[in-house]
């Protein structure tokens, strides 16, 4: 794989900010599921709670994960590659077979005439 390199590389220092939302999104998580773990020890009904693992906890993961990604496209990440390979072109043509076609309108139909 070639190198990536970066037309506007000072950006990159905002990815900073990312990574501390991580960090206290991470953070946050081992809370709850402490706080989950302490809530079924403590629960008297039989009956049964479901907890989400994260809960609205995951909607708050993407939008640090979709900022990290502006703040990398904000940096304008480019490859420098070359193309080797020559593919050859694919050409279709449709012809239409209505029976409008078999008008004799133009001599001859249009249909012979379109062939030709």
């Amino acid at each position: 794989m070639s190198a990536i390199r970066f037309v506007e590389p000072g950006f990159l220092w905002l990815l900073s900010l990312p990574a501390i939302l991580l960090v206290a999104l991470v953070y946050q998580l081992l809370r709850r599921r402490q706080t989950v773990r302490r809530l079924r020890g403590q629960r008297t009904v039989p009956v049964h709670e479901h907890f989400t693992f994260a809960g609205s906890l995951s909607f708050w993961f993407m939008v640090v994960v979709a900022s990290a990604l502006v703040v990398v496209a904000l940096a304008r990440p480019q490859v420098l590659m070359s193309v080797t390979q020559s593919a050859g072109v694919d050409v279709v043509v449709l012809q239409d077979g209505s029976t409008s076609m078999r008008v004799t309108d133009v001599n001859p139909d249009r249909w012979q005439r379109s062939v030709a």
